[in-house]
């Protein structure tokens, strides 16, 4: 089985440490570390070089001293890596969507979330057919090319189109989808699970019981914080997102 290439970008050694030591404990996918820096400077003309085209993956702190991640990521508007920000910091969550990365770990990086941005990954990039396939084996197989989602509902396989999805709603240790056409997906998966499959860069975990698709929400609120959504529900958004929901859509309308 092909092996995932990493780099590891944090200004605490500690923390890289701490990461390479995580992520050496998960077996599959095998992950290997190509380097690792605590100047992000020093990382990005390693990447510019021709060992950076080897990287699959990079692992990048946000709050660095000479170089913050997000004017990092701004050297390689095309990258041919995928990006899994690690930070201390919840509030950079929507920034980090915007700029198109695989994943948000926070630390301290629970081992479980880091394994399945691992198997996503490696599902993603074509270097394991295993980690999903492997729990449904008699599923056709889908092309790399397509986005179309897969979800097992009263035993069969469901596909659909990210765009069909308006929100996802927790219930318990289920989770509720609904779609475009009025049908509700009953789920026996936790919503976070269920977060997981999503593209990154179009849903949003806006509050802890909720998921929406960022292109039906029609209005945001800010004194009342909540998002309207395009089949006219009302989603609360969760405190540490108030600041970030207005600087993603402006300060001055309602309607992003």
């Amino acid at each position: 089985m092909p092996t995932l290439q990493c780099i590891l970008i944090d200004d605490e050694s500690k923390a890289i440490t701490a990461l390479a030591y995580e992520i050496q404990r998960i077996a599959l996918p095998e992950t290997e570390l190509l380097a690792s820096f605590t100047r992000a400077q020093d990382a990005r003309d390693y990447l510019s070089s021709p060992a950076g085209t080897r990287v699959d993956v990079v692992f990048l702190d946000i709050e660095m001293p000479d170089l913050d991640g997000f004017t990092f990521l701004d050297a390689f508007p095309e990258r041919t890596f995928d990006v899994i920000f690690t930070t201390a910091h919840s509030q950079y969550a929507i920034e980090a969507i915007r700029k198109g990365t695989f994943d948000y770990l926070v630390k301290p990086i629970d081992r479980d979330e880091l394994r399945s941005a691992l198997e996503r990954l490696a599902t993603r990039r074509g270097h394991s057919g295993a980690t999903e396939q492997s729990a449904l084996p008699d599923t056709p197989p889908i092309r790399a090319s397509d986005p179309r989602i897969r979800f097992e509902v009263d035993r069969k396989i469901l596909f659909v189109e990210p765009d069909d999805i308006i929100y996802c709603e927790s219930d318990g240790n289920y989770c509720r989808i609904y779609l475009e056409s009025g049908k509700t997906l009953f789920l026996t998966r936790q919503l976070k699970a269920v977060g997981l499959q999503l593209p990154q860069d179009q849903f949003l975990r806006a509050h802890k019981s909720y998921i929406v698709n960022l292109h039906k929400i029609k209005e945001y609120h800010r004194v009342e914080h909540y998002l309207l959504l395009s089949n006219g529900k009302h989603i609360p958004v969760s405190k540490q997102l108030h600041t970030h929901v207005v600087n993603l859509w402006g300060s001055t309308g309602a309607t992003p």
